[in-house]
């Protein structure tokens, strides 16, 4: 037998589905692998046929037969004998797993249909346990650390999963052995079995709907094509992808996150009836890793079993010759066997979650225990319901009210109000007055809470520094005392590793074989200062809040379009990518810069004007949002050393795309580039959804948008932050995120790169989110970017320098480098240039001072 198998050689699997003789099926030893078929090329037996698990071996799987034995085999477990078909050599009864039941070594005959099921413990154990400490990490991030304890079971009783579904009542959520003994068990069992995020957000709520454009970011994200739906080893690819707490984005860790989930959901916690298929309708709980662990996930897991319930009894009535076993079963045994009383087989109750108490012999022994002697259909009713008082569960008595403790979920319907209602109750004189009053309020607040916590601060620096020099705790046991001032002075960033070793009880890091369940649990862990997304988001949400102040203070014209202004019509149009643009500089086409006559001249007249000519719009655009800034504005910030705002970078920006226009590419169907505005950025980081927002939608596809953009390589993204301007360039052509930081020598140092890694996963998402969106078609695929840091300048710039710094990186930057350099000397020179090109914006409502306009006339 050893010789034959050693010697065979194996059809490969394509093949094999096409020319073996017999029907392959799943292993039912192992119920990993794929029975396959082999020829023997040894000299006892010649050409003999033999069929034998994918993963026989000394150490594998022990299941193989010869043909006439494998043709026995597949009579005495079915009920008819398979039928040869002459066209492909196949069964039409027996050709997967789902025929197969569960046990191949017993022979007695058991009614009703064979069950099958696509729960798969070894798979997860595999997953899990090669999975690294980082990786682990991560998922106790989601709140699914306890899954980590899952046993190795390498065989699940099928037919007791298949009695114990057959007595669950979904509608009073027990198991009805019979009329006098019931179990009844809430969504809290499920955590305690299982260990998994019991929240309080109901994963099927409507606003957890999982959208279209949520299911085409995660399959992006999983490297899923656009057609299939083996989800599963899509899943395991991106788990099994190294990852590191350094140098890995934080888009590729929530990618493991979500894969994470979607992969332990498909093999154990809500399988479906299909190899490789797994439901997608929490994915809208994925969307945002942060708040995986917020979802009741145990009742999901219920509602699952439920449907596999109702779909077993319905099989059962109709005398099915097989049933697949749908949802978490294994769950339904633990609880089962938890709470029946089995004498001395019984388990004690002092370790959490249920499942890691259990291990193959522990298991079908109680089950072989609670099975019945009688001959006929297994039942493993005949036992006594074990005392409530002895189990860690939630069940309480029949007759007594529900366990309050158990976690409820209570929807609430809104009422929603039409935009255009919105939109004149916020234009109104009250609605006003409440923004204005809701923006000093954030304000005050965010003020108080950033004092709060420096003075939190500065006060544990001085506790620390009293009691640092009588502090031995950590001499004793061989480590730097991590109250000390050169604790904060290590190299590098601390790692998460390091900040949970440090939370060990003395015992732990002595000695050898402590508990690993000692550590400080998370609503015990002390409080730390705001983390840079909760910065980054405060300062967008004060940006916001300002420009819609200021947007009620100029009186915006009713059909203009405002701030935060959302539209119910989202518009598709179809993006052909044909090729990608050459840049202007290839063709010759530039922009000359004003002389410094000319320059001096107008920065004279700028601030010779008096206060009345001053406070008057010099500049007032509607399209693709309302803006409107008197001349002071365009005083302070181009003519002197103010710091460039948010709606002047808007306008300078929305000027460029019309030089692109107008002069740069002139007669030309496709543009080398494509500027967002920084309201773009600005509204994705204080968590806005861009993609109803039309100031936003006009930048992808308005009226003034007359080029292919999916022809243009480079994307032109401003971020305003607290340290100043930064640029953000998408390169679709090498799939490159250039990030530019002006106020910063080495914008790649730890501490910056992690702020900018933040903010480019959130402004990527958003992104290629409205790209899917709007466009049925896009060429270039969201995962796989790389982010660059490239650095032109020799000179660190100032914060108010910034916003002109990066206007000069917008207008020069051809994929690779400046095709004019930045210096100390360009700043005056691209404030010269902007000064002009602002004068000359089209469609300007506004009023440019008589002086300027002849001093340009005649320069022009």
């Amino acid at each position: 037998m050893a010789n034959s198998s050693s010697s065979a050689a194996l059809v490969p699997h394509q093949q094999q589905e096409d020319i073996a003789p017999l029907p392959l099926i799943r292993c039912p030893r192992c119920n990993l692998g794929v029975v396959c078929w082999f020829i023997s090329h040894t000299v006892k037996n010649p050409g003999r046929h033999f069929y034998k698990c994918e993963f026989h071996g000394p150490n594998g799987c022990g299941f193989w037969k010869w043909e006439d034995a494998y043709i026995d085999y597949l009579r005495a477990r079915t009920t008819t004998p398979p039928s040869m078909s002459a066209s492909n050599g196949r069964t039409s009864s027996l050709n997967s797993s789902a025929n197969i039941p569960d046990d191949p070594d017993e022979d007695e005959q058991h009614n009703g249909p064979a069950p099958t099921s696509r729960t798969s413990v070894p798979k997860v154990y595999a997953v899990i346990s090669q999975l690294s400490e980082y990786k682990r990490f991560l998922v106790e991030e989601i709140g699914f650390s306890q899954l980590l304890k899952l046993p190795l079971l390498s065989k699940l009783n099928l037919r007791f999963s298949k009695w114990i579904m057959s007595k669950i009542d979904v509608t009073t959520r027990s198991i009805v052995i019979d009329n006098k003994r019931k179990i009844r068990f809430w969504a809290a069992d499920v955590y305690k079995v299982l260990g998994i995020p019991c929240g309080s957000r109901d994963i099927r709520a409507p606003d957890a709907k999982c959208s279209d454009t949520t299911i085409q970011m995660i399959r992006a994200l999983l490297g899923m094509p656009e057609k299939g739906n083996h989800i599963l080893k899509f899943a395991e690819t991106v788990i099994n992808r190294d990852i590191c707490e350094n140098t890995s984005s934080t888009l590729e860790k929530d990618s493991f996150k979500m894969a994470f989930v979607i992969f332990v959901m498909g093999h154990l916690l809500a399988p479906g009836t299909k190899h490789e298929y797994t439901t997608i309708d929490y994915w809208g709980a994925l969307a945002n890793t942060q708040q995986i662990q917020d979802f009741n996930w145990c009742e999901y897991v219920l509602l699952e079993l439920f449907a596999g319930v109702q779909k077993l009894k319905a099989d059962i009535q109709d005398n099915s010759a097989v049933t697949h076993l749908q949802g978490c079963h294994l769950w339904a045994q633990i609880f089962y066997l938890d709470n029946i009383n089995l004498g001395i087989f019984n388990m004690r109750h002092d370790s959490l979650p249920r499942i890691s108490a259990y291990d193959d012999v522990s298991l079908r022994r109680m089950i072989n225990q609670c099975a019945g002697t009688a001959k006929g259909p297994a039942d493993y009713g005949d036992v006594q319901i074990r005392d409530a008082t002895q189990i860690c569960y939630t069940r309480s008595m029949w007759d007594t009210p529900p366990d309050r403790m158990t976690p409820r979920i209570t929807t609430a319907t809104r009422q929603t109000i039409p935009a255009h209602t919105k939109a004149k109750q916020a234009a109104s004189e009250i609605g006003i007055m409440m923004k204005y009053h809701n923006a000093i309020c954030l304000q005050q607040a965010n003020a108080l809470k950033n004092s709060i916590i420096s003075e939190n601060i500065r006060f544990v620096d001085k506790i620390a520094a009293a009691i640092s020099e009588s502090c031995i705790c950590c001499s004793i046991r061989s480590l730097p005392c991590i109250i000390k001032k050169h604790s904060r002075t290590t190299e590098g960033p601390t790692t998460n590793t390091h900040r949970r070793r440090l939370q060990m009880c003395d015992s732990d890091d002595i000695l050898a074989t402590a508990s690993t369940s000692m550590r400080t649990p998370p609503q015990l862990k002390p409080c730390t200062a705001r983390s840079p997304a909760e910065m980054v988001k405060t300062w967008a949400d004060i940006i916001v809040g300002g420009i819609m102040m200021y947007n009620d203070d100029t009186a915006a014209p009713d059909d203009a379009v405002i701030m935060g202004q959302a539209s119910s019509d989202i518009p598709v149009l179809t993006a052909q990518h044909t090729y990608y643009a050459q840049p202007h500089w290839a063709t010759g086409a530039s922009t000359e810069y004003p002389s410094i006559a000319i320059q001096d001249k107008l920065f004279k007249i700028l601030r010779s004007l008096p206060p009345g000519e001053q406070n008057k719009p010099c500049i007032t655009h509607e399209t693709p949002r309302y803006i409107s800034m008197p001349t002071s504005s365009v005083t302070d910030q181009i003519v002197g050393a103010g710091m460039l705002e948010h709606e002047m970078c808007a306008i300078v920006f929305r000027r460029l795309r019309q030089i692109d226009l107008t002069i740069l590419y002139k007669g030309m169907t496709d543009v080398f580039r494509h500027y967002f505005e920084p309201d773009f950025s600005t509204t994705i980081l204080a968590g806005d959804k861009v993609v109803e927002l039309k100031s936003i939608q006009a930048q992808f596809c308005g009226s003034e948008i007359n080029y292919n953009i999916a022809n243009c390589r480079l994307f032109h993204v401003p971020v305003i932050l607290e340290a100043g301007w930064c640029l953000y360039t998408w390169d679709m052509l090498n799939k490159v995120i250039n990030i530019f930081d002006p106020t910063t020598h080495i914008p790649s140092h730890p501490e910056k790169k992690r702020l900018h890694d933040i903010v480019a996963d959130k402004i990527h998402i958003a992104l290629f989110t409205c790209i899917y969106k709007f466009f049925k078609k896009w060429h270039v695929e969201c995962n796989n970017w790389k982010r660059k840091f490239p650095h032109f300048h020799s000179t660190r710039f100032t914060m108010e320098e910034s916003g002109i710094c990066i206007t000069h990186i917008a207008r020069h930057f051809n994929g690779s480098s400046l095709e004019e350099p930045l210096s100390d000397e360009s700043i005056p020179r691209e404030k010269g240039f902007q000064l002009v090109q602002l004068a000359s914006i089209q469609e300007n409502a506004g009023t440019i001072p008589h002086e300027i306009q002849k001093t340009l006339a005649s320069y022009l």
